[in-house]
């Protein structure tokens, strides 16, 4: 007899580094791609003792097991992959080529299929050497619109104030260029880019990242334009004795936008430390809230997504004081700029940065993490693959949260995996009510009573192996009421 049943999937859980050559200093920069039952990521391979680097595809399974690594495309001229993401059975990339014998980078975007095949590729040459795009986005037209900034770098370091700008391309499905913006600077004296941008309901189009003038006190930067690229407005956030540096935006029930990113007192004062700002702005510019939840010592930059919720999940690494080494760093707050929990990840180095530079949301509601750690033995960092759950958490039930503001869960108890083959683990989702107690009951498709057992704490595992195949439905009681029903599927 075959079953047809609905259920929540598993969700999964690992923590890999990926072990490569001693000589290459490897990342993942952009966010990881999950295909159906595979994990896909980019890594940057930079030569140790060299000029010049190398790219590779990596695939895993869902469980961290390394399937696959092989050179991308060209490896004379390498692509460095700084955003990707998987739309509409399309991979939308983007970042910079590396032109080896002309010393200088040109931009490249590009699509794959579902087979990480590529599809087509496009370059675009600027008039300077060090150009950058780090997110590409579809519109709700189908078309692409990409952000990042056009630099020329000296020969003996630094870049020229005057060769520099934020850019915008506008292209259609295809790659073929529509718009290239090359917004002009108010501070000529500054190095400006973006590095997030939206297409809200409206059809407007917002742009986030950063304007770096002569100081150490950075701006936030805002720009607004039209469906079909139209300037309407520019705006930029800046506070005496602050800097900040803005790397993702979307947009509120209400219509206004959110803006996240990196609020800072500079290294060179006593007091310096770093916050996670949440900013509200309506859509004339106007500052409506500025929220400030979160601040140590050092936070490198932030790179966020959002859950089915509305709620915001940021990803980044963190030092407490001056002489410790950065851990991987995670942070979910509201969509009103409120902080749920945080979460610190550590594969146990005292002297060596541990750094998350991308996340991207999990098919079964956790999330992948995506950055750089070490091997140990090998003095190169080395691409770091982590695949959380819902909550954060590297294993189920971890209790590494800083639970800041209760968060809203669709059900009180998680049961994964769902179908089961041997160990049903029930995890609780509030830690408030983990000292009660709790009575689980399986019934046969005949309402025949043919498992029970008490539930208590975080976690809880239940033993379903002498179980027949097919499907139960379950019911979580406190003796009084009823909680929580469902199916589960038992292999």
């Amino acid at each position: 007899m075959s079953l047809i049943a609905t259920y929540t999937s598993a969700q999964h859980y690992f923590d890999k580094v990926i072990a490569t050559n001693q000589n290459n200093i490897s990342t993942i920069d952009h966010p990881a791609i999950e295909i159906k039952d595979s994990v896909f990521c980019f890594i940057r391979n930079e030569y140790r003792n060299y000029y010049g680097f190398s790219e590779s595809l990596l695939r895993m399974d869902q469980e961290g097991k390394v399937i696959s690594s092989d050179l991308y495309l060209d490896t004379l001229n390498p692509y460095w992959i700084l955003d990707a993401n998987y739309v509409g059975n399309k991979i939308l990339t983007c970042g910079v080529k590396q032109l080896k014998d002309e010393g200088k980078r040109i931009i490249m975007y590009g699509t794959l299929n579902a087979n990480m095949d590529t599809v087509w590729t496009k370059t675009i040459t600027s008039q300077n050497n060090y150009p950058g795009v780090y997110k590409i986005t579809r519109l709700n037209n189908g078309n692409i619109a990409i952000v990042g900034e056009d630099t020329h770098i000296r020969p003996t370091g630094g870049a020229y104030f005057e060769n520099n700008g934020a850019i915008l391309i506008l292209a259609d499905s295809i790659g073929n260029i529509l718009k290239y913006i090359h917004f002009p600077k108010r501070d000529t004296n500054s190095l400006e880019g973006l590095n997030y941008v939206i297409q809200v309901r409206s059809g407007d189009i917002y742009c986030v990242g950063t304007v770096k003038n002569g100081t150490s006190y950075f701006k936030g930067l805002i720009i607004k334009l039209n469906k079909d690229g139209d300037f309407i407005w520019r705006k930029e956030i800046e506070k005496s004795a602050y800097g900040y540096y803005l790397r993702y935006c979307k947009e509120l029930l209400n219509g206004n936008i959110q803006i996240v990113g990196a609020k800072y007192r500079p290294f060179f004062l006593n007091d310096a430390q770093v916050w996670l700002s949440s900013i509200e702005m309506d859509s004339s510019g106007k500052l409506v809230s500025e929220k400030n939840i979160f601040n140590e010592h050092l936070t490198y930059y932030y790179y966020c997504t959002e859950d089915k919720y509305g709620n915001i999940v940021c990803a980044s690494a963190v030092a407490h004081d001056d002489t410790s080494s950065a851990k991987g760093y995670l942070i979910k707050l509201s969509s009103t700029g409120d902080s749920i929990w945080k979460r610190e990840f550590t594969r146990g180095w005292k002297d060596r940065d541990e750094v998350f530079l991308n996340i991207a949301n999990a098919e079964d509601g956790g999330y992948y993490l995506t950055g750089y750690n070490w091997v140990s033995g090998d003095n190169s960092s080395k691409a770091w693959v982590v695949k959380v759950d819902s909550n954060g958490c590297v294993v189920p039930g971890c209790n590494t949260a800083v639970n800041v503001e209760k968060e809203y869960y669709k059900n009180l108890f998680h049961l994964f995996p769902n179908p089961v083959d041997d160990y049903l683990i029930i995890y609780l989702n509030d830690e408030d009510l983990q000292d009660r107690r709790y009575m689980l009951r399986c019934f046969d498709q005949n309402g025949k009573l043919v498992l029970t057992q008490e539930i208590g704490g975080r976690k809880t595992n239940v033993e379903v192996g002498s179980l027949p195949s097919g499907m139960y439905f379950y019911q979580i009681g406190d003796g009084r009421k009823l909680i929580q029903s469902g199916k589960l599927v038992k292999m």
